[in-house]
């Protein structure tokens, strides 16, 4: 089964797992820092990437050394 684009469809539990995040507010930067997906990129079973905010490498980093993000995540850039 595929999307409109062609790509895979999978359950969100086969590809990710929810992890408890950040409990401080990271400083947002310009597009060209790391994604930070939330929950309110998550909608109807999908992940929207339209309003996603993006944070510096630093700051994924810490936030990847206390959430203990596993390999299914896809890599800052």
């Amino acid at each position: 089964m595929a999307n409109a684009k062609g790509f895979p469809i999978s359950r969100m539990g086969n590809v990710c797992d929810v992890r408890d995040g950040t409990h401080d507010s990271p400083k947002y930067v310009s597009e060209d820092g790391c994604p930070l997906v939330t929950s309110k990129n998550l909608s109807g079973g999908s992940v929207d990437l339209s309003n996603v905010s993006y944070i510096s490498e630093a700051d994924y980093e810490q936030i990847n050394r206390r959430s203990k993000v596993t390999e299914k995540t896809l890599p800052c850039r």
